[in-house]
């Protein structure tokens, strides 16, 4: 991408675009979403049995004669495969539309957007052999979107009403639920130029017994996704995300919610905005918390360096803890620091998987320094 224009006026801020020829479109998600990943058989066949998305397997092998392997409506060619290094390079082509990633591990979703509507699509490769891959392919649930589409052909007075009182917006109802009930979120439309949208976008869990909210700040209303997070046992949270508008680059705020008084869903995070080359994930790991551990990776500019080059990175890492100021417990920011790697995320370096090691070890540190704090002093000290 280095050096390259941005001229997607819709997805520019956000996406890098394929190679587009009039059939469906093929965008590259540069930054990525958090999506539940199945390692083997019996992990997808519980994905499987959620019904939110439709799953296809696949074994492809190098095959020079016969690149192109036809897996749901999409097709995969294999161009490399290094069990050694575990990586692989990947072929994907849309109709006419063509997408290349390089150096790609096992077991991390490959997310790229598909059609006018941009579909969600995920690509996971579980194992690596020499010149094979084999994996799955992930996409939308087909009866949910017939259901969507049936109902927006045929909406209510109330949702008509509602859209001649605000344009600019639709409001759009989410494969998610929570708690048993549906998830919407409101997406603005663009300005004239396709760039930034007249407004922020919103989330709502739908009643009953009430709706609840939460919009994002100022003119972070493009791509809005959700997706819910078990915080512990019987207590779900909403991670919610938007990306504001820009030419170049954009900004990404993210959101933890949980339902809050009357109509208001609570932020239990405060991460300011990250760039659309930022990474984030959720992690579970128990010996540093019960609850799964927030990370975000995002770039800083250093000297000699351009937008799209390679970059050291901050590393921000939070936890669920509790306090004795509040009644709940939030995530707090328990851990930051600078990478004294750079990072190229062109030549697909993965930064939170490439620091995981030094992120979870950091954050034993700390908390075996909070937990020495806790200890009452030894009997004769002051």
């Amino acid at each position: 991408m280095k050096g390259q224009l941005w001229i997607s006026m819709l997805l520019a801020p956000l996406f890098l675009q394929a190679q587009t020829t009039g059939s469906r479109d093929l965008v590259d998600v540069k930054a990525q979403i958090r999506a539940e990943v199945a390692h083997n058989s019996s992990e997808l066949a519980n994905l499987r049995q959620k019904g939110e998305r439709d799953f296809f397997e696949f074994d492809i092998r190098k095959d020079v004669a016969r690149p192109l392997l036809h897996v749901a409506d999409i097709q995969l060619a294999l161009e490399q495969a290094d069990p050694q290094h575990g990586t692989f390079n990947l072929v994907i082509q849309v109709d006419e539309n063509r997408l290349e990633k390089t150096s790609q591990p096992a077991n991390v979703p490959i997310q790229f957007l598909v059609g006018r509507d941009k579909l969600r699509y995920e690509v996971v490769v579980n194992f690596i052999d020499t010149d094979r891959i084999r994996g799955y392919v992930s996409t939308p649930n087909r009866s949910i979107l017939d259901s969507d589409r049936a109902r927006q052909s045929q909406p209510s007075p109330k949702s008509v009403a509602s859209q001649d009182k605000a344009t600019s917006a639709e409001v759009r109802r989410t494969s998610v639920q929570f708690e048993g009930r549906a998830v919407t979120v409101t997406i603005p439309k663009l300005d004239k130029e396709g760039f930034f949208p007249e407004g922020p976008s919103t989330v709502c869990i739908e009643g009953p017994p009430n709706r609840q909210c939460y919009t994002a700040p100022e003119d972070h209303g493009i791509d809005p996704q959700v997706e819910v997070v078990e915080l512990s046992k019987g207590k779900p949270a909403l991670l919610f995300s938007a990306f504001s508008g820009g030419v170049s680059g954009s900004s990404l705020h993210l959101a933890l919610l949980r339902p809050g008084r009357l109509d208001a869903l609570d932020n239990m995070i405060s991460v300011g905005p990250v760039s659309n080359q930022s990474e984030h994930a959720f992690w579970t790991e128990p010996k540093v918390s019960q609850s799964p551990i927030f990370v975000v990776a995002d770039f800083v500019w250093g000297p000699n360096e351009s937008h799209y080059s390679e970059h050291r990175f901050v590393i921000s890492a939070y936890v669920y803890l509790s306090s004795d100021l509040v009644d709940d417990p939030m995530y707090y920011l328990d851990d930051k620091y600078l990478t004294l790697r750079r990072y190229d995320q062109d030549a697909g370096d993965h930064i939170l998987i490439s620091e995981r090691t030094e992120i979870l070890k950091r954050l034993m540190k700390v908390k075996a320094e909070r937990e020495r704090k806790k200890r009452p002093p030894k009997s004769g000290t002051f």
